[in-house]
């Protein structure tokens, strides 16, 4: 059995001391080539789990790695290492969807771009702005939904007008 990737570990685990380890720690006693390991167990972890608090964790891990661990790992490195990848764009459907707010399209629609893609540092930057969004909208998403829940607050989701809004402000 292969070792469980340190993220996961720290997602899943039930002592505080392993839970609570910081990010920073776990990322940089990892080569870069485990860390792209990391994101690959990340990237299946948050596509499989139920669980809200540890799908977002994890798009926050996924974030954090490619933000800013990926990239000092390639600049540790050096170039010559990556002789073959070629800068390119972020490709116009993965910016559309960004722009569309289709966050999960965009993520693989950006690894969809080959297994460097997360080795360029332009792909890596809009992967890191696509996890962040990703957990963002799935938090704001269980909000909306608790707050739809909640019978005494329909009243804010009927509204078709502004003259239709429940509540006034008196003129003096």
């Amino acid at each position: 059995m292969k070792d469980q990737s340190p993220f996961i570990e720290s997602l899943l685990a039930t002592e505080a001391e392993i839970f609570d380890r910081p990010i920073e720690a776990l990322a940089q006693s990892r080569s870069l080539e485990e860390l792209l390991l990391d994101c690959a167990e990340l990237e299946e972890f948050w596509k499989s789990t139920d669980n809200l608090y540890l799908r977002v964790r994890a798009l926050v891990f996924l974030y954090y790695l490619h933000r800013f661990a990926i990239p000092e790992g390639l600049e540790s490195c050096g170039s010559e290492s990556f002789e073959g990848l070629e800068p390119c764009p972020i490709p116009l459907q993965a910016h559309r969807a960004l722009q569309l707010r289709n966050f999960a399209e965009a993520i693989d629609l950006l690894l969809g771009e080959g297994p460097h893609a997360r080795l360029n540092l332009t792909l890596a930057s809009g992967l890191a702005m696509a996890y962040q969004a990703l957990a963002l909208q799935n938090l704001a998403n269980q909000v909306r939904f608790s707050v739809r829940q909640e019978v005494g607050n329909q009243w804010m989701f009927r509204i078709g007008h502004p003259d239709d809004y429940p509540l006034r402000v008196k003129r003096s």
